[in-house]
């Protein structure tokens, strides 16, 4: 890496952008340093050379510094420079000294230089920014104080809210995130002092920021209210709560935000982004109510974002209520919503976000007519979709169309004569047609055949000398639903020597021995295993509540099954839960687990199975 270009680049780009050095970690330190700032400047042109013979001599000091570095002997190169930049005063050669430091990744070096620098310029402003990435690159936190103080009162007043708010990034990669909050919020008291509302706003907002990146939400909430009421119009408070809620504290931060969002002014991006932390709690109503806003806000709620190029909040709002209608089986609407999105979209860039949010409505619209069994009008919306490193799913979903309509040799037919041009190789290729074959095969009746296919995939990898982990899950997988049972066992301990830590390979070993009623201390503590991998995976934690109920802990079993409901609303564990209450004789809980399971998938096996089992009939 070049060290120095990256540096220039970094105060080229924003007096406080983000740390792009690493150098030697300091041992960390616990409080923040008093500060004495001083004010910052330009640095002022070095003396000339008093003589040319000094002329002479420098030119050839400086030559062999830069030869030095070229041969590779970096630290000889710095410490010419350093000399050089002591005798003669000139601010560029003690940059180029720092910079060399740098370079050869020596942080302490680059300090001695940069405190030799500051000693002839006190006041440059240049001098001081390079101490400030140097502190930081060091992880020295509490002596970044100063620096910092001095960099805020050295930008232009109405730069300050923008230099302000880049701070947390700054702090990303600091070790001792509390010291680095209250290092930040110590260094940015004057601003709030001084009363300008924009500069003070920004500096809570940036308060809350540091104080969120140290697992401190309540006071980061505390912020984010000093902010709003310094400036309720704008919109760093909104988007602060927007962080705080996707931390998980939405109940302590939303409040701010529907303050915000209750004003004529509110951009129309914050409530988008409000009503997508709406949807993620399945609060479908109030995000409908949110989206709909979106769509009828005067354009110039959006303009600055949409003219630099970002998606249009309004072509947004109307793409997530196709997708929120078409979810609810509201067909009608949610086609005329994803055609309106498509209408405004043509008035968009084709920026990654832009594509990917064509390539959704398209694969919304697709499954919307396969619904209403137009095998037709679906397989031409998936033909519009235009994503290479999509193709291989897009030719998975056209085969699978065909294989729906009966015509499985068609589908298999399509994946082997369609190309895939943006695989990397022929054998990739290969395997990608593979595994859609597969997938037509086993979701049509054909496991036997899909099975004979994935063998062979996964015993040419062995022959190549390279087993693949997940292809040989996925054979146990298919193993399993086969009834192929002395299979499975084996399959899965190839899978966890192969990657000791593929967590859905220890789940699937564990919930193979709990649903035999098998082995189940070992069950236990495969789940276990898994979860550990995988913490807060909603599928392990219904397998840890699946074996919990067949070792007779239901009380256990209910709180665990209730947690996984809770990370993820799924039939498949919404009737686990429903089996475990019905067994404790909780029925109408359970029929309304079995009702919810229902509703999430009329269709799933293993709901029918179980109602079957127990006698229930109808929930």
């Amino acid at each position: 890496m070049n060290w120095s270009a990256a540096f220039r680049s970094l105060f080229l780009l924003a007096p406080l952008a983000s740390l792009a050095v690493s150098a030697q970690e300091a041992p960390p330190q616990s409080q923040p340093v008093p500060s004495k700032a001083t004010p910052l400047s330009a640095d002022p042109p070095a003396n000339p050379p008093l003589n040319s013979s000094m002329d002479g001599r420098l030119m050839y000091e400086l030559l062999l510094g830069e030869f030095s570095v070229q041969e590779g002997a970096v630290s000889r190169g710095y410490a010419i420079f350093l000399d050089a930049a002591r005798r003669t005063g000139d601010p560029a050669l003690y940059k180029r000294a720092t910079e060399l430091a740098l370079e050869s990744r020596s942080g302490d070096a680059a300090l001695q230089a940069i405190e030799a620098w500051r000693r002839i310029y006190p006041q440059s402003r240049e001098a001081n920014r390079y101490l400030l990435q140097t502190l930081l690159a060091l992880n020295r936190t509490a002596e970044t104080q100063d620096a910092l103080r001095r960099e805020i009162a050295a930008t232009p007043l109405p730069e300050q809210p923008i230099s302000i708010l880049a701070i947390p990034q700054l702090y990303v990669r600091a070790s001792e995130k509390a010291l680095a909050a209250r290092v930040v919020e110590t260094a940015l008291q004057p601003s709030i002092a001084a009363g300008e509302p924009p500069v003070a706003s920004a500096a809570w907002v940036t308060i809350g920021r540091m104080r969120l990146q140290a697992d401190n939400a309540e006071d980061a909430v505390e912020a984010a209210r000093q902010a709003q009421r310094i400036a309720p119009q704008a919109d760093g408070a909104a988007l602060l709560a927007l962080e705080i809620a996707a931390a998980g504290k939405g109940d302590l931060s939303i409040p701010l935000l529907e303050t915000y969002l209750s004003q004529p002014t509110a951009r129309a991006e914050v409530r988008l982004d409000y009503a997508r932390i709406l949807l993620q709690a399945r609060r479908s109503p109030e995000a409908r109510a949110q989206l709909e806003q979106v769509t009828q806000a005067p354009p110039n709620q959006a303009a600055n974002s949409y003219a630099l190029g970002a998606p249009s909040p309004a072509g947004e709002a109307w793409l997530l209520l196709g997708l929120l209608d078409l979810e609810q089986k509201q067909l009608d609407t949610a086609e005329a919503s994803l055609r309106r999105y498509l209408e405004i979209s043509q008035n968009e860039g084709r920026g990654e976000r832009q594509l990917a949010n064509k390539r959704q409505a398209f694969l919304a619209l697709s499954q919307l007519a396969e619904q209403r069994s137009d095998y037709n009008a679906a397989d031409a919306w998936l033909q519009r979709i235009d994503a290479p490193d999509a193709a291989a799913d897009t030719l998975s979903r056209r085969a699978a169309l065909l294989a729906r309509q009966g015509r499985v040799d068609d589908a298999l037919r399509l994946i082997r004569e369609t190309p895939l041009p943006s695989a990397p190789t022929p054998a990739a290729v290969e395997r990608l047609k593979a595994l859609a074959e597969i997938q037509v095969l086993r979701n049509n009746g054909r496991g036997a055949d899909a099975y004979v296919r994935l063998n062979g995939l996964n015993r040419d990898a062995v022959l190549a000398g390279k087993p693949d982990a997940d292809l040989l899950y996925d054979q146990a997988m298919l193993a399993d639903e086969l009834d192929r049972d002395h299979e499975v066992e084996p399959l899965l301990r190839q899978v966890i020597k192969l990657d000791p830590t593929h967590a859905h390979a220890y789940n699937a070993l564990g919930y193979f021995f709990a649903d035999r009623n098998e082995r189940l201390p070992e069950a236990r503590e495969l789940i276990r295993k898994a979860l550990s991998l995988s913490p807060k995976d909603p599928f392990i934690t219904d397998s840890l509540g699946w074996v919990e109920f067949r070792m007779g802990n239901t009380a256990e079993a209910i709180r665990v099954l209730q947690q996984a409901y809770a990370l993820r609303p799924d039939a498949e564990i919404a009737t686990h839960l429903g089996e475990v209450l019905w067994t404790v004789g909780r029925q109408e809980e359970a029929r309304q687990a079995w009702r919810d399971a229902q509703k999430l998938n009329p269709d799933l096996p293993v709901l029918r199975s179980t109602l079957q089992r127990l006698n229930v009939g109808t929930p």
